[in-house]
């Protein structure tokens, strides 16, 4: 039986023992495997990070180290994920001042607005909360580097990481342009059969429209 994730560090050592290479490139192709895991993580959704977050005095928290992106800001709410809105314009002091959504004055009012809006400063990697208090929990999702001592991706990612360091291996040595672009063929066919094995199914999507609607009564 082969588990559904596997550490890169074991796809690399595969890689060297099925090629019969040397265990002293074993941090070089280590180095272009990581490479592999970043592109996935920026560019696939299924691989986003997830991070519990505590405010502090001035309703504000630093980001997770490794992140890049952020998918969304919320808080649990009745068993169900309720969102954040970002707000660029959010002016933050101390101590913090709430926003006031211009939306729901005059002509252009609009009901059911946000309780909860952030900001990101990102020269100081410090994330601000409007409508928390100090020491409150919240949590992002976030695209990230993934790389740790422990990285890991699903076995379905398996080829798309060896074919990469067949390709890699190909530039290291210098072998001839007509193999190197073989290579590189091979390594995009299987990112493209990944990313076909990983799209939502037709009942996924299916339900994701039902519901972006409200039931009601037929008449």
């Amino acid at each position: 039986m082969t588990n559904a994730r596997v550490q890169i560090q074991d796809i690399v050592k595969a890689f060297l023992f099925k090629n019969k290479l040397s265990d002293d490139d074993y941090f070089i192709y280590l180095e272009h495997a990581y490479d592999v895991v970043r592109n996935l993580r920026l560019f696939h959704d299924k691989y986003h990070s997830s991070s519990e977050l505590t405010t502090d005095s001035l309703s504000s928290a630093d980001l997770p180290q490794d992140l890049l992106k952020v998918i969304k800001v919320y808080n649990e709410y009745e068993g169900r994920i309720w969102t954040f809105t970002e707000k660029k314009d959010m002016y933050i002091k101390d101590p913090p001042t709430d926003y006031k959504d211009d939306q729901i004055y005059g002509f252009g009012g609009r009901g059911a607005v946000n309780p909860y809006y952030y900001k990101i400063d990102w020269s100081e990697r410090k994330i601000y909360i409007d409508g928390l208090g100090a020491n409150e929990t919240f949590y992002i999702d976030y695209l990230g580097t993934g790389i740790s001592e422990t990285t890991e991706l699903d076995d379905s990612a398996r080829d798309v990481v060896d074919t990469y360091l067949r390709w890699k291996y190909a530039e290291i040595n210098n072998m001839s342009p007509t193999e190197r672009r073989e290579r590189e063929r091979i390594y995009t066919n299987a990112l493209l059969m990944f990313r076909r094995l990983n799209i939502p199914t037709s009942t996924q999507m299916k339900d994701k429209l039902r519901s972006l609607y409200s039931q009601v009564i037929q008449r």
